[in-house]
């Protein structure tokens, strides 16, 4: 998993891979908080930084963006 992240201003930080073993249904990536420990490392909040994901469509990613 690619993590990426917008500011408003144009600025974009590429904050690395997230290495992922077998499938990653969204279940997964919630349980294992694949996401909120790679901004964390960044010094980024899921819940108070973030105010959308962009995903590819494919119905797991949607789901952990709900």
């Amino acid at each position: 998993m690619v993590v990426n992240v917008h500011e408003g201003e144009g600025h974009h930080w590429g904050l690395g891979l997230v290495r992922v073993k077998g499938s990653m249904p969204a279940e997964k990536c919630i349980a294992l908080h694949l996401l909120k420990h790679r901004l964390e490392a960044f010094g980024l909040n899921l819940d108070t930084d973030i105010v959308g994901i962009c995903t590819d469509g494919v119905p797991s990613c949607a789901k952990s963006g709900n």
